[in-house]
């Protein structure tokens, strides 16, 4: 057999409901207050206090009698009064706008009070004990409510500022960063005489995980460095401007200095990444060539990194030679391979983020060893060979490529190309032979 539901187990508090009784006269009010209280449905009785009546004509006044309690009650103003004040208009006026509700006894002879308030509620002055206390109980009830919700709400809105804050912060903190990142990469590509130089760099984000450099190595000869971090976004940056300061490019020698050929630069490049990472299991993907300006003589190497692509308007070739990433063993070596770009081709080294870019045919465009390049990057080739702006149009027309490219505005990777077009044998610039070839 259940127990009877009462209201005290309905609607229980955990301590006195504080009650507050507007009315002049204390003593005389005591026939209403008694009876109340002893009909009160909880257990624990309120605790009462009395204020006069007269104090719902001073705004701040009422309003911290209002803050005091959990309930109002609202006697006739005839109660316990020589001078009656009939304060129903000024107490239904007052009730806007606050927290706590009150129940309002008036008097059956006068009128409805012509102002009115959700949270006022109006009992006959004759009505019984139990249905005042029920009332005010239900009142009080309503009002804790009231309050702890706006609690909440408050609490919500200062825990809300400090996300904000701390995200406008963070925000600033990661274009700080990209700010810094940008300074490791080239501001300019170099001029070369018979060459042209061209780069699409498109980060997933304000800190992307690929880097690229182009600079010239000495009198004869330029570099051509492409890397990928596992990831993208802070972690991929911070291990991106890591790599970038560890690639060896020259040997100091009796006689001058030494290039380091490109499979020995990525095996030193690769024990020094793995001695630096610590405990990390992050691995990079990186790609390094050196082009003699004479003769075009390429050399280069790869680590687990998409096969660079020599391609013309005749045609092109994927060159399918490299080893793991970076990170993956201490002791890795990789090895060069050595080629020749000839008058009209182009060397193109893609990050895999440009394999999920552009889309031909409704598949990804697959840079496979044994294959013909795909269709976006012969289009590239032959631009770069026959377009009156070389190069330069031939990124320009691959970028509104990619911008005309169905899918997500968002991409889900960093996308960065970077390419060389021999355009005729050079003679060399006129800088100082201080290195010799390998």
């Amino acid at each position: 057999m259940h127990a009877p539901v009462t209201a005290s187990s309905a609607f229980p508090i955990a301590e006195p409901c504080r009650l507050t009784v507007l009315v002049d006269d204390p003593v005389a009010a005591a026939a209403i207050i008694e009876p109340v209280c002893a009909a009160w449905p909880d257990r624990i009785p309120p605790v009462v206090q009395t204020a006069p009546a007269t104090l719902a004509m001073t705004a701040d006044r009422f309003a911290g009698v209002i803050e005091a309690c959990d309930a109002l009650l609202v006697l006739p103003g005839s109660v316990g009064s020589p001078h009656p004040v009939d304060v129903a208009d000024l107490v239904a006026a007052r009730m806007f706008g606050v927290q706590t509700l009150a129940v309002l006894l008036a008097d059956t002879h006068r009128p409805a009070p012509s102002a009115g308030a959700e949270n006022l509620l109006r009992l006959p002055a004759a009505a019984q004990p139990g249905t005042i206390a029920g009332a005010l109980f239900a009142v009080a009830q309503a009002t804790r409510t009231a309050r702890q919700r706006e609690r909440h709400r408050q609490l919500d809105s200062r825990v809300m500022a400090v996300a904000e804050r701390q995200f406008e912060a963070f925000q600033t903190e990661i274009q700080l960063a990209a700010m810094v990142q940008r300074e490791f990469l080239p501001r300019d590509l170099p001029v070369v005489p018979g060459m042209q130089f061209g780069v699409l760099f498109r980060p997933g984000s304000a800190l992307s995980g690929d880097f690229y450099d182009v600079q010239l190595l000495d009198q004869h000869h330029f570099g051509l460095f492409l890397a990928d971090a596992s990831g993208h976004g802070v972690a991929a940056a911070l291990l991106m401007m890591l790599v970038s300061r560890l690639l060896p490019i020259k040997d100091s020698t009796s006689t001058g200095h030494r290039l380091v050929p490109p499979g020995e630069a990525l095996s030193r490049l690769n024990k020094a990444f793995h001695a630096r990472r610590g405990d990390l299991s992050a691995t990079v993907s990186a790609a390094y060539a050196v082009i003699d300006l004479r003769d075009g003589r390429l050399q280069l190497a790869a680590a687990g990194h998409p096969p660079p692509i020599i391609a013309s308007a005749a045609g092109g070739r994927v060159i399918d030679e490299g080893g793991p990433p970076l990170g993956v063993l201490a002791d890795l070596e990789y090895t060069t391979t050595d080629l020749r770009l000839g008058a009209g081709e182009s060397l193109l080294m893609i990050s895999d983020g440009f394999e999920h870019a552009v889309i031909d045919n409704d598949t990804g465009v697959a840079v496979v060893p044994g294959r013909l390049p795909p269709p976006p990057i012969m289009r590239l080739a032959s631009l770069a060979s026959t377009a009156a702006g070389g190069l330069a149009d031939a990124i320009d027309a691959l970028r509104l490529e990619l911008d005309g490219g169905r899918g997500s505005l968002h991409q889900p990777d960093d996308i960065t190309l970077l390419a060389v077009h021999r355009l005729q044998p050079a003679v060399g610039l006129p800088l100082p032979p201080t290195c010799t070839a390998a």
